[in-house]
C-alpha cells in the first residue's frame, strides 16, 4: 500500500513540475540612431580628443529590447520583459500562428459569464501577418516564413492568434524568410517597436478586458545544486 501511495505522490509532483513548451520571441528597438553624426565634424574634432568623445557620447543607440508591451495568446497575457523577451506557453500542436497587432477588440460572451471568441471592432486599427514554420524539402533546413496578412472579413479573431496590444504604426513585423532551429520551444524572429511610443497607454486600455486572461508566471526550478532551469507557471 505504501509502495502505491508512492508511486502515486510521484506521478503527482512529475506533473507539477512538467515544464510548459514554449513560443518566444523578443521585441526590440529599430536599430537607428538617435542621432545622426556629421563625419565631417567628428573628423575635425579627432584633433581635441575631449570634443570627439562629448561628440560620441551625445549619439546615443537605442536600448536592447522594448519592454512592457502587453501580448496575449489563448487566454493568457503577460508583459515583454526589460529585453524585449516575450514567453508565452505553448497551446498548439500546429506550427502556424497569425499575429495580431491592434487594441481595437474586444470579448464576446456567451451565457454572460464566458468568453466566446475576441473579435475587432468596427473599423479597427490593425494589422495581421501569419508566420509558418516550414522546412526546406531538398536542404531540410528549417524557417519561419512571415508573410501579411488581411484581416478577418467577420471580425473574429482566429484562436491560434498571438496578439501585440499596440498601434500596429508601432510595431514593424519583417516579413520573408527567417532561418530557425527544429527544437518544441518555437522561436519566433524578432519583432521592431519604434522608440518613443506610448505603449502604457495601450497598456492601460488593455486593463478593461485584462481579467477575461490568466496572467503567466515565471519560476526557476532547481534541480541540482549548479543547475536551475526557468520554467513558466501558466
Amino acid at each position: 500500500m505504501s509502495r502505491i501511495l508512492v508511486t502515486l505522490s510521484l506521478i503527482l509532483m512529475s506533473c507539477c513540475i512538467h515544464a510548459t513548451h514554449r513560443i518566444m520571441f523578443t521585441i526590440r528597438y529599430y536599430p537607428q540612431l538617435d542621432q545622426v553624426l556629421d563625419v565631417d565634424q567628428l573628423v575635425q574634432s579627432i584633433q581635441d580628443p575631449t570634443r570627439a568623445i562629448q561628440t560620441i557620447m551625445r549619439t546615443t543607440i537605442p536600448d536592447i529590447g522594448a519592454s512592457g508591451i502587453v501580448v496575449t495568446y489563448a487566454g493568457f497575457t503577460t508583459i515583454s520583459t526589460m529585453y524585449g523577451q516575450v514567453d508565452l506557453p505553448r497551446r498548439q500542436q500546429n506550427r502556424s500562428f497569425h499575429i495580431l497587432i491592434s487594441t481595437d477588440f474586444e470579448p464576446v460572451m456567451m451565457a454572460g459569464v464566458t468568453v466566446h471568441h475576441w473579435q475587432l471592432l468596427p473599423d479597427p486599427n490593425a494589422a495581421m501577418y501569419i508566420a509558418t514554420f516550414q522546412q526546406d524539402p531538398e536542404t531540410h533546413i528549417y524557417f519561419w516564413d512571415v508573410q501579411s496578412a488581411e484581416l478577418p472579413a467577420d471580425n473574429i479573431i482566429p484562436l491560434d492568434t498571438i496578439v501585440i496590444v499596440a498601434k500596429p504604426q508601432n510595431i514593424f513585423i519583417p516579413t520573408g524568410i527567417t532561418m530557425a532551429k527544429n527544437t518544441v520551444n518555437l522561436m519566433l524572429p524578432d519583432m521592431f517597436a519604434k522608440k518613443g511610443s506610448d505603449f502604457w497607454t495601450d497598456a492601460l486600455k488593455f486593463l478593461q478586458v485584462k481579467h477575461f486572461f490568466r496572467t503567466i508566471k515565471s519560476i526557476d526550478k532547481q534541480y541540482s545544486p549548479i543547475y536551475w532551469a526557468n520554467q513558466l507557471k501558466p
